[in-house]
């Protein structure tokens, strides 16, 4: 039997600003972004994050019923 124990950090931003910003700057193995951010929405954080080459994985969440 193999058993994994997992300790899960997080980081919980309330704008796209904000959002951009700390992962620019921090060091994390992952990122979820909303499309329905403040001020810009994920895909356009996540056009930013890409031209700065940051290669952070990212999960793009959206409860809309269509997609740019």
């Amino acid at each position: 039997m193999l058993v994994l124990h997992l300790t899960l950090g997080y980081t919980m931003l309330g704008d796209s600003l904000a959002a951009e910003r700390e992962i620019s700057t921090g060091d994390y193995q992952a990122a979820v972004l909303d499309l329905g951010l403040p001020q810009k929405d994920g895909l356009d954080v996540l056009q930013a994050l890409r031209g700065k080459k940051i290669a952070t994985p990212v999960l793009v969440l959206t409860a809309r019923d269509t997609v740019p």
